[in-house]
């Protein structure tokens, strides 16, 4: 299983797409691609990025926006594009919308924004026939010290997906940077049921820097935070 940020697989017979991301992060603000096991959508992707818009200041309207609705969830419609253009330094002009644009009650905060990668945190092509490596729950763990994520890795079918803020508890790991996706796992039955939720207090064993001649192993205790989004409509293999 690839797990290092900076490896995507190209399908250049795959059409272009609209592939729908959810918008999280504060301090740093993060894309997550909302997955299919099916093409041209089956990448789990997530990037950090930034905002722009000539004259205004649409990270600071998201954040503004977020404080006042309390709303978790936002969303970015992107043009239709192949994922794997999403390279540190590219960009694109999206929309950005409360709750999700595909349904309802998803209402446009701010048109024609600029979406740059910063970096590109986890790439993954799925396969619903991936068995899960573990047998635990297993998380991607990112983010900056004070503002920690962790979304679900999705590997075998049937999954989920799911992003939540985290507090690690160890010193050590919790001044560690983590700007490419290091592996979180946590006992536990890996299914949408037994998920982490906000509250859960949970002993996590990480595989930092994956993949690189810097990866190495630490453990600590974690307590979840907000979910921010989660679904398991669209992964069942």
């Amino acid at each position: 299983m690839t797990t290092t940020a900076h490896e995507h697989h190209h399908d250049e017979a795959a059409p272009e797409a609209v592939h729908a991301m959810v918008l999280f992060g504060d301090k740093t603000l993060y894309l997550s691609h909302m997955p299919l096991f099916s093409p041209p959508h089956n990448d789990q992707v997530i990037l950090q990025v930034s905002l722009t818009k000539d004259g205004e200041n649409p990270e600071e309207r998201y954040r503004e926006d977020r404080e006042s609705s309390g709303t978790p969830f936002y969303s970015v419609k992107p043009p239709a594009m192949h994922l794997h253009v999403l390279e540190e330094g590219a960009s694109f002009v999206g929309d950005v919308h409360r709750n999700s644009y595909e349904d309802d009650d998803g209402e446009l905060v701010d048109s024609g924004v600029t979406v740059t990668v910063q970096n590109v945190v986890y790439t993954h092509k799925l396969d619903p026939k991936t068995n899960n490596p573990s047998g635990d729950r297993n998380y991607l763990c990112f983010g900056q010290p004070s503002e920690f994520f962790a979304a679900h890795q999705i590997t075998s079918a049937p999954s989920f997906d799911q992003i939540m803020s985290v507090t690690i508890l160890d010193d050590g790991a919790a001044r560690q940077p983590m700007p490419q996706a290091s592996l979180m796992t946590v006992p536990g039955t890996d299914d949408a049921a037994s998920r982490l939720q906000a509250g859960d207090a949970a002993e996590a064993q990480f595989v930092i820097d994956p993949g690189t001649r810097g990866e190495h192993k630490a453990g600590s205790n974690i307590t979840v935070g907000e979910e921010i989004f989660f679904d398991d409509r669209f992964l069942d293999g």
